[in-house]
């Protein structure tokens, strides 16, 4: 009897809903940790999701959208103080890290006076509410975050969603006299169950500013490019035919994961007479800035596209020019039992190039029969690094700029003034001219 108590246990638990499919977070503004899990769960981009993984690990971000708890709207009972990212959940408390860099999104008031947030639900429910919070004026990001330190009320309720293409549209008032950075915290609650879903959304308040831009994607490199590879963004009509198509062509200096976004981005807002590419600056001006993970796609006003981007990669012909003999096999580098593989990335392991077929982390090349290391080659000594080149003089944001041509590096590249400035960023603002990678 015992023995069919327990049997009868597991399989009432492996029947709940909850804990068997997880079930969404926000596109946009993108929360926090769906950011991280679209810059790369095995090895993240930006400092804060990197911070978040050695914390808590990777698997959170393969399940970014199971951030729930069972609380039948007693939210505080459930999500303690200091764990609201996290949900109050182990799993996912990389979120919950205090810091200033967590990657925002500029938000702005659409001409009705609303903004668009998007939901991505993974598994559609019944909605009780969407409630909306955002954190007090003054909130110090330097600490966890606390029940308290978000506004008393929600700026926002929805009571009634529809789902159109997996994801849930709804419009809201932003709340007024808010600017600069600020957290977003929604709370998903379901009204055919106990459980409730919870986003931290990272933005930035452009105040009272009116943009006529609508976010509709993003623009995310997940790594660099070869010399000669063409980027396109494909535009979509609502019935899906092809609207509109913006080719780069990437030289030296533009293939880098965080510059063939920006130059993709120079070249549609050039071009395009339906979108643009970039990242909205505080008076809802968009520009395309120097990232792998900044970059979002906008349409104007209500318009109705969708997009795509094609990436069509060049062949290497010679990773490795210098003839100089060296470490390495082909320019591969040797297998690292602390480092994750994904399918198709190669390593050099005693004189053999192997190649991943799969995910893999610290199973050794040829050490299992049926693993997921292939072998494909011999080593043949391989080639030395060809020398980078050398960063300009450090940019100051003190230092007024006088002429057009002056050189500075800042963030691993290298610019040039296009006239006199103080204070513009190169990467972010038109005064300077992407040229190079440094180092």
């Amino acid at each position: 009897m015992k023995r069919q108590m327990q049997w009868l246990s597991a399989a009432s638990l492996l029947m709940l809903p909850w804990l068997a499919q997880a079930h969404g977070s926000f596109d946009v503004p993108v929360s926090r940790v769906l950011n991280c899990f679209k810059e790369g769960p095995e090895s993240p981009k930006s400092a804060a999701c990197r911070a978040a993984v050695e914390v808590g690990g990777a698997q959170a971000l393969y399940d970014w959208n199971g951030i729930n708890q069972l609380p039948n709207g007693n939210h505080k009972a459930f999500v303690p103080d200091g764990k609201l990212c996290s949900g109050g959940k182990e799993l996912f408390k990389g979120m919950d890290l205090p810091r200033t860099d967590w990657v925002s999104t500029p938000i702005s008031l659409s001409a009705d006076g609303k903004f668009e947030f998007v939901y991505n639900a993974s598994a559609p429910h019944a909605t009780r509410y969407f409630e909306f919070y955002i954190t007090r004026d003054g909130y110090d990001p330097t600490k966890p975050l606390k029940w308290s330190d978000l506004e008393a009320t929600p700026f926002c309720t929805i009571n009634s969603v529809k789902l159109e293409n997996g994801r849930y549209r709804m419009n809201c008032p932003l709340p007024k006299n808010k600017s600069g950075k600020h957290v977003i915290y929604n709370i998903w609650q379901r009204s055919d169950s106990a459980e409730a879903f919870y986003a931290c959304m990272d933005v930035e308040m452009n105040g009272q500013v009116v943009s006529d831009w609508r976010e509709i994607g993003e623009v995310r490199a997940q790594q660099d490019l070869t010399v000669g590879s063409k980027v396109t963004l494909r535009v979509f009509d609502k019935d899906g035919r092809d609207a509109e198509s913006h080719t780069v062509t990437l030289n030296t200096g533009m293939n880098t994961a965080a510059a063939w976004p920006y130059h993709l981005g120079l070249k549609v807002n050039g071009e395009s007479r339906l979108v643009g590419i970039g990242k909205l600056d505080a008076r809802g001006v968009l520009k395309p800035v120097v990232s792998a993970t900044e970059n979002r796609i906008y349409v104007h006003g209500k318009a109705t596209y969708t997009t795509k981007i094609d990436i069509v990669a060049a062949p290497n012909p010679n990773p490795n020019p210098n003839p100089n003999p060296g470490p390495g096999c082909d320019g591969v580098q040797p297998w690292n039992s602390a480092r994750a593989y994904t399918s198709g990335e190669k390593a050099s392991f005693k004189g053999q190039l192997w190649q991943a077929q799969w995910w893999t982390r610290g199973e050794e090349p040829g050490s299992q029969q049926w693993g997921a290391w292939k072998a494909v080659g011999k080593c043949n000594g391989g080639t030395a690094p060809t020398p980078g080149i050398k960063c300009e003089q450090a940019w100051s944001a003190s230092v007024s700029y006088t002429a057009a041509g002056i050189k500075v590096s800042h963030q691993g590249y290298n610019y040039r003034n296009k006239w006199w400035s103080r204070g513009d960023v190169p990467g972010q603002d038109d005064a300077w001219e992407l040229l190079d990678t440094c180092k």
